[in-house]
């Protein structure tokens, strides 16, 4: 029995009104659960409540509850001594996000496991009378795909030694608003070499000199050309890198239908940053979980024979001596992420 998918099951189907928070962890095979008081149930006794199949077994046999697992995203990085404590904060995790902008999280369907959902249908809501961006192309998405690079991994040849992280956190929101963003799609242009980048990607080949100041891209062709952005070549003109276009037609692609960040992300971005200042966990996480939903699209596995044409192809794998291939339908959002991610690594 998957406890975790039967506690989706459960939210999934509790009625839209308020109902009541409850707050549960496993030991074992025994659940403490605490709603305003204990209650502690044998695991077929939980299992039942959640299928509704005994209504004798506990008060939590009532379809209003909302269950909330003590270690969900809600409680990340928390310490709690007890499940009161736990419950407490959820609660005025609850109430802050109520006063500072009217979302009712006790209303939506499974709000614990789906606040980044929620988060990005509340981006909607705000957006509702503002223009939306326009559909992506697959042929776009694909492009965008190819511009995309991963996190900067730099060490020294030879190095052996301990290894360290480090994270801008918050810095999504904070960087976006004096950005701009692609509202529809761009266009293929041919350039022999670049002045002043526009807004776009460019198949090129950069010299890189010192890869701790700038990475080489992680999609380069067998010459060493990839398909930078226009923040990437920005980069290379700053620190006088050799810039060589690939000698070819479409050699970049440039959009010129843009949008200010302030305008786009800003009603959004205040109204939790708000929150944040006067020290709410729920202004924070609202800011951080959004821009991963922005552009979180579900992953397929085909048979690289059998990949239908609406889907982009972004990482090939061997199986069973057969070539396979992970891939997703164009997320129009990623047009909009996108550049942040480039701007940051």
């Amino acid at each position: 029995m998957n406890i975790e998918k039967a506690i989706t099951r459960y939210n999934k189907f509790v009625p839209k009104y308020n109902r009541a928070l409850c707050i549960f962890e496993s030991v074992g095979d025994v659940y403490n659960c605490y709603d305003g008081e204990y209650v502690t149930l044998s695991k077929q006794d939980f299992i039942n409540c959640l299928y509704n199949k005994n209504r004798n077994a506990s008060k939590y046999t009532c379809t209003t509850y909302q269950l909330c697992d003590i270690h969900s995203d809600l409680f990340t990085c928390k310490t709690f001594d007890n499940l009161k404590d736990a419950y407490d904060y959820a609660n005025e995790f609850i109430r802050m996000t109520y006063l500072y902008t009217s979302l009712n999280l006790l209303k939506y369907k499974g709000f614990i496991q789906n606040i980044g959902k929620i988060a990005l249908r509340h981006f909607t809501e705000l957006n509702s009378d503002k223009r939306q961006p326009n559909k992506i192309s697959n042929d776009e998405g694909e492009m965008i795909v190819k511009a995309t690079t991963g996190a900067f991994l730099y060490a020294r040849e030879g190095y052996r030694g301990p290894a360290y992280v480090y994270d801008y956190v918050s810095k999504y929101s904070a960087t976006i608003i004096n950005m701009q963003f692609p509202m529809s799609a761009g266009e293929y242009r041919t350039l022999q070499e670049i002045d002043e980048p526009e807004y776009g990607y460019y198949y090129c080949k950069i010299i890189i000199k010192d890869t701790r100041k700038m990475k080489p891209h992680t999609k380069q062709d067998d010459k060493g050309y990839a398909w930078y952005s226009h923040i990437d070549i920005r980069r290379a003109q700053q620190l006088n890198y050799t810039i060589h276009m690939k000698e070819q037609e479409d050699n970049c692609y440039i959009y010129s239908d843009l949008m200010n960040g302030s305008e786009l992300f800003g009603e959004y971005i205040n109204l939790f940053y708000n929150m944040k200042k006067l020290k709410y966990d729920a202004g924070k996480m609202f800011l951080n979980i959004f821009f991963g939903y922005l552009v979180k699209g579900k992953e397929y596995n085909f048979n690289e024979l059998d990949m239908p044409e609406e889907y982009i192809d972004f990482k090939s794998y061997m199986k069973n001596g057969e070539r396979w291939v992970k891939a997703y339908k164009a997320n129009m959002n990623i047009r909009l992420i996108m550049p942040v991610l480039n701007h940051f690594y």
